[in-house]
């Protein structure tokens, strides 16, 4: 007349579900229906965790710059009887649960630690571990570890132009930097912001612009101005995100104007006793920005188009290049002009960007 049995001894297979009957006979040997239980599955199989990520929601981050704040994300299943809870650990080692014990996390497979306190340049490895409806327990699965880094990237140097510094550019359209000396001692630089303004950290002419893991760059298309400097200014973000303090160049000035050249010839005809040393053919020019890297000048006999060579007449244009500086001089020796023929001198200055003078002196 028990209404009770516990049954010992039995092999049942897993996974499958095993049903109890129940049927009663009366004191005169009549027996009842048989009724049924709805069944009970054997599980002796534990859930499976299968990925543990730290950091994000979406994808695995292996540094932050937060020391409060942990978002742990995690996978189970269970094909038996199916996933009852989620736990959650967080410590220094992977499994342990030095900094965050074993929490329930119910059914959710992600939870957002918050008020802890995280150690700049310490990792921590977020566990997760799972219980089925049959109370088996999972193995511990851990993530790759997240390290804190909470200090920006030192910042470096930088240089407009492609190497050394320079001073005046020639271009109107583009512009060009490069830098060195950024550095950071835990997460490492993951790329470069470059922005260039009309002053120096300025974002006037082109806004922050993430150009990557590199240590130059060149801009085209730009909308420049003769003679007003330009600022390129670069910062550093590290793989957890601080972004270091702002580095500019000190400033390139855009030069696009040619030098202004004068030729003067001090008497309107010359013979060969006055042809001397005070009577030089001399001249100047003048450039406000670069300054001038050589000045040129021509000889031409226009009786018949010939050009001075520096050794004879030549029917091509020559341009003699032996004058460097804003003012020069040359003497044309009397064995080498005639009487009563014209001449007439040209010069041409060509600034420190290569500017060239198109309307000679």
């Amino acid at each position: 007349t028990d209404t009770t049995i516990t049954n010992t001894g039995l092999t049942l297979a897993n996974g499958t579900a095993y049903y109890i009957s129940v049927r009663s006979t009366d004191n005169v040997g009549n027996v009842s229906t048989v009724v049924s239980t709805d069944g009970i599955t054997v599980d002796t199989d534990g859930p499976v965790i299968s990925s543990v990520i730290e950091g994000s929601l979406t994808a695995d981050i292996d540094y932050q710059n937060s020391d409060t704040t942990l978002i742990i994300v995690w996978t189970g299943s269970d094909a038996a009887s199916g996933i009852a809870q989620y736990e959650y650990a967080l410590g220094t080692a992977s499994g342990e649960d030095n900094t965050v014990t074993w929490t329930s996390a119910g059914l959710d497979t992600f939870t957002t630690l918050t008020g802890i306190n995280l150690t700049e340049g310490t990792t921590y490895y977020a566990s997760a571990r799972a219980t089925d409806v049959a109370e088996n327990l999972s193995a511990v699965a851990s993530g790759n570890g997240i390290t804190i880094d909470l200090t920006a990237p030192v910042a470096g140097t930088v240089l407009d132009g492609t190497g050394k510094d320079i001073t005046y550019t020639g271009s109107d359209t583009t512009l060009s930097a490069n830098w060195s000396g950024f550095s950071d001692a835990v997460s490492g630089i993951e790329g470069y912001e470059v922005a260039i303004g009309t002053s120096s950290g300025g974002t006037d002419m082109v806004d922050w612009t993430w150009v990557g893991d590199v240590n130059s760059w060149t801009k085209t298309g730009l909308d420049l101005d003769h003679a007003v400097s330009y600022y390129i200014s670069v910062r550093a973000k590290d793989f957890a995100g601080n972004i270091s303090t702002i580095s500019s160049t000190n400033g390139v000035i855009v030069d696009t104007e040619p030098p202004n050249s004068i030729v003067d010839i001090q008497a309107d005809y010359f013979n060969s006793a006055g042809w001397d040393s005070v009577n030089q053919i001399q001249g100047t020019a003048i450039d406000s920005n670069s300054g001038i890297s050589q000045l040129e000048i021509t000889i031409l006999r226009t009786s018949d188009d010939y050009y001075w060579s520096g050794s004879d007449w030549v029917g091509s244009e020559q341009w003699l290049t032996a004058f460097g500086t804003e003012t020069w001089t040359y003497e044309l020796s009397s064995a080498n002009i005639s009487d009563g023929i014209a001449y007439e001198v040209r010069s041409r200055g060509v600034d420190n960007v290569g500017n060239m003078e198109t309307s000679y002196g």
